[in-house]
């Protein structure tokens, strides 16, 4: 318990790298250059070579009351449309890009990837390289609580214990109980809750925000992208070798008909 949480602790959450953001920026250039045509060459003849009527939806909130587009506006939709296809959005705090499920912490000042919460009791962001061994250290305390509650029980239950503890003793015993006991069933439901998040896709803030983006890959995906495939690694505070190393994420296909169907929920 104790090692889960020191590595909590002192494992970083995983933040975006420099190299990360100039390869953006690079794609960024090109894209830009060609939603930018893209937009420009609609205002001139009214169409596009697929059809769509998708400018004219995005163009109309733009659009001044003479029926003009100022060249910022026109500007700005292209970089919207550009950071959308490439998964990517912009931290005004940072004043860089950051990738999918990356959140800005205010305490640490730093985007974290699949920023779950901070924790003022470590000291760290709780993110995709140390949730496991977060989740770890939460799964030993809840054990360690109810083994504690047990031999309490087994001591209690014997009247010759009992008979030998002192009544002032024996009431601060009993108080101290009551605390324990309710701290372990907050501890618990709190462990059945964070199982639920990791089951279900999701972390603590994006349940909060309660977005439409869907992760959701089923049951079985879920909990091997938070704990590895290798079972022997589950129950030590190990965090296992990530594929994606927390810059990629594919949005599950319900994700697009919860944009075309707005009334849609993800669970």
């Amino acid at each position: 318990m104790v090692i889960s949480l020191l590595k909590t602790k002192y494992t970083s959450p995983g933040y975006v790298p420099q190299v990360w953001n100039k390869d953006v920026e690079e794609k960024l250039g090109k894209l830009l250059t060609v939603e930018k045509a893209a937009l420009e060459k609609y205002l001139e003849k009214g169409q596009t070579e697929d059809s769509s009527n998708q400018e004219e939806g995005e163009l109309k909130r733009i659009r001044m009351k003479n029926g003009e587009v100022p060249i910022e506006h026109l500007q700005q939709l292209a970089f919207e449309r550009v950071l959308k296809k490439l998964n990517i959005r912009f931290c005004s705090h940072c004043q860089k890009f950051k990738p999918p499920r990356t959140h800005h912490c205010s305490k640490c000042g730093k985007c974290v990837l699949k920023l779950d919460h901070h924790t003022d009791f470590l000291g760290n962001c709780i993110g995709f390289f140390n949730y496991k061994c977060y989740i770890n250290s939460v799964a030993y305390e809840v054990i360690f609580l109810w083994i504690l509650e047990y031999v309490y029980i087994k001591l209690m239950s014997d009247p010759f214990n009992r008979e030998r503890i002192a009544w002032g003793h024996f009431i601060l015993i009993n108080f101290s109980y009551l605390l324990a006991v309710g701290l372990c069933l907050y501890m618990t439901l709190y462990l059945f809750f964070q199982f639920w998040l990791i089951l279900t896709g999701r972390t603590s803030l994006e349940m909060l925000e309660n977005k439409k983006e869907n992760y959701n890959y089923g049951i079985w995906k879920n909990f091997q992208s938070v704990f590895g495939s290798n079972f022997l690694l589950w129950f030590f505070p190990i965090t296992p070798n990530y594929p994606s190393q927390g810059l990629n994420f594919k949005k599950n296909k319900l994700t697009i008909k919860l944009l075309l169907y707005p009334g849609l929920r993800a669970f």
